[in-house]
């Protein structure tokens, strides 16, 4: 227990030191700007334009998931920015490759209204789910 205790203080001090050291000297190069982290609460959402439908219309089925029947949904996660644009697009629950390339490009091509926060816009990062039904 004692050693663990003296490893830990011991990792703790050489990260801090590390840290200081290496901080001692950037100030020879200016820093680059930070970049906005995009918000996950904000006062209006941004909102998708023509809806879940609109891009359910849009969407591909994939041959391959089409003559195996596949259905299900795949939500994606991504970062609707200032402009209204979707980046950072990624799957956090798949359903099968190709379905999940799919709902991947539909995101890619779609289009929002921006999302505010303090009637600014802001980037904001958000998950929608595709929906692949067979009729």
């Amino acid at each position: 227990m004692f050693v663990m205790v003296r490893l830990t203080l011991l990792v703790v001090v050489l990260g801090l030191s590390s840290r200081a050291f290496a901080q001692s000297g950037a100030r020879d190069k200016p820093s680059p700007p930070p970049t906005s982290r995009p918000f996950e609460v904000v006062d209006q959402i941004p909102e998708l334009i023509g809806g879940l439908e609109g891009l359910q219309d849009r969407l591909e089925y994939p041959a391959s998931c089409l003559s195996a029947g596949t259905e299900g949904r795949v939500f994606v996660q991504f970062v609707v920015d200032k402009e209204g644009h979707p980046s950072e697009v990624r799957v956090v629950r798949g359903l099968h490759d190709a379905c999940d390339e799919a709902a991947v490009q539909v995101v890619e091509q779609s289009h929002f209204i921006p999302g505010l926060d303090e009637g600014k816009t802001v980037r904001v990062r958000m998950s929608l789910p595709v929906t692949f039904q067979l009729d």
